[in-house]
């Protein structure tokens, strides 16, 4: 499988790319390289492109590919899980704060 086919499949299930914002596969050149330093756009895109294409190894089989991808994407997952638990943390400390004064 080709990282171009692999990120294809990835933006199938991505929302961001609507209104103008750059899709996952935008961040990807027609010469087969990565646009880390795109202007503008999608950051999240940006980032999936990036942990996907970092990991990618064009000696895997497909099914390495796509697990490979799925683990990379599980890992960031369970960390942006971790922000979104820690800042509710600290808004309902920062609430708690203001209601004692």
């Amino acid at each position: 499988m080709r990282l171009k086919e692999l990120l294809d499949t990835a933006n199938e299930g991505y929302s961001g790319g609507d209104g103008g914002i750059l899709t996952l596969t935008e961040y990807y050149t027609k010469r087969g390289t990565v646009k880390y330093r795109a202007r503008g756009g999608d950051t999240l895109a940006k980032f999936v492109v990036v942990e996907i294409a970092e990991t990618y190894d064009e000696g895997c089989t497909t099914e390495e590919q796509f697990r490979e991808a799925i683990r990379v994407m599980e890992a960031a997952e369970r960390d942006i899980g971790d922000v979104v638990a820690a800042l509710c943390e600290a808004q309902t400390e920062a609430m708690k704060q203001e209601v004692k004064g």
